[in-house]
């Protein structure tokens, strides 16, 4: 079971998800708690995951 889920809006985010995905975890680190994490794109026309 998930304890929380962060969902992630983006558009044309490519630069900037790997450094806020990193800060993120940073952040949920020390606490025991399982999450996930759910990037939504919104027709990027960067080279961001789809």
């Amino acid at each position: 079971m998930v304890d929380f889920t962060v969902v992630i809006p983006t558009y044309n985010g490519a630069e900037r998800i790997s450094k806020l995905l990193e800060h993120l975890q940073a952040q949920i680190e020390t606490e025991a708690l399982t999450w996930e994490v759910l990037v939504v794109d919104n027709n990027s026309s960067d080279s961001q995951l789809h």
